[in-house]
């Protein structure tokens, strides 16, 4: 699960990660704060678009796994399991 935060919390004055970046340091502090702000939701917006691509997942392998419980389920409570299940089981 991720866990977002706002903004605020990413960006901090000292943060050697943006601060080595050139576009950056050429800029003026408002346009730098703004190119910061610009690629933080950037990259929060992929983060959730991930988020949701795992859930998805998740969720068709959780339904597969039910369908295949129910299944075996009803091959084991039938009584004619060697001609359901072939000659392999």
């Amino acid at each position: 699960m991720v866990k977002l935060v706002s903004i605020s919390q990413l960006v901090k004055p000292d943060d050697q990660v943006f601060a080595s970046s050139d576009q950056y340091r050429l800029c003026p502090p408002s346009q730098g704060r703004e190119l910061l702000f610009g690629q933080v939701r950037r990259l929060l917006v992929v983060i959730q678009n991930r988020d949701a691509q795992y859930k998805h997942g998740v969720r068709k392998k959780e339904s597969e796994l039910a369908r295949l419980k129910e299944r075996l389920h009803s091959l084991l409570v039938d009584g004619k399991t060697e001609t359901k299940l072939g000659k392999y089981f």
